[in-house]
């Protein structure tokens, strides 16, 4: 938990932002290219794989904000 909290706040801000630019370009892609079942299949599997991370940051961002 010190590691954490003595890490510059600027860098959880980043990973935050990350997330956010992440999660906001596949929706777009997924809203722009919805036919493509194939394209579709290669966002699920990436938020998939990412997903789990990402919430764990944002939790981590969260809790010490």
């Amino acid at each position: 938990w010190y590691a954490f909290s003595t890490s510059p706040p600027d860098s959880r801000l980043l990973r935050y932002k990350f997330a956010v630019l992440f999660l906001t370009i596949q929706v777009t892609i997924i809203l722009i290219d919805s036919n493509s079942l194939l394209l579709n299949l290669k966002l699920s599997s990436i938020l998939v794989l990412y997903y789990p991370s990402i919430i764990f940051h944002l939790r981590m961002s969260f809790s010490l904000a």
